[in-house]
């Protein structure tokens, strides 16, 4: 029920990371409204504020390369898309095994690339509503508390007390 006034946001550190810079760079000087925050080791925001970005954007970026430019799956991804914000993030195999490019989450290849798509979602807002839902309906579904602890709990062979009907 929050106001999704930021059209566009990344949370998380941009410093040593090359790639990011660009993305970033290109963002601050477009005509949206762009807002960068946050990250482990930049302006450390409480749990509250880094959700509340999340929750206000309409689309919020993720990047899965690490430093050495390594490709992982984020936390990010299931952070954004629980907050119902179109997620966005640079192509890779890892979050394609959680989610369905271009149906749950869209994806880009380069600066151009993400500026042609963030230009195109932010003009066609049922797009964009379309595949945030789709993303927060499947993180919901599958990828909610109660699945991640259940399979943790399994794979460390702890059995749940089941509730009594």
């Amino acid at each position: 029920g929050i106001p999704r006034h930021i059209d566009i946001s990344f949370v998380g550190s941009i410093d040593g990371y090359g790639d990011r810079e660009g993305y970033v760079r290109s963002l601050k000087t477009s005509t949206h409204h762009f807002i960068r925050d946050g990250g482990q080791r930049e302006n450390n925001l409480t749990p509250e504020q880094y959700a509340r970005i999340m929750q206000s954007s309409k689309i919020s970026l993720s990047f899965s390369r690490t430093r050495n430019q390594r490709q992982q799956t984020k936390g990010r991804v299931w952070e954004v898309t629980m907050c119902g914000a179109m997620l966005m993030e640079d192509e890779n195999s890892g979050t394609a095994m959680w989610y369905e490019p271009n149906k749950d989450y869209v994806t880009f290849n380069s600066v151009p690339d993400l500026m042609q798509k963030v230009n195109h979602y932010l003009s066609h807002p049922e797009q964009m509503a379309e595949i945030a839902a789709n993303g927060k309906k499947k993180a919901d579904l599958y990828y909610n508390a109660k699945n991640w602890w259940s399979v943790i709990f399994k794979r460390c062979g702890i059995k749940l007390p089941q509730p009594d009907h």
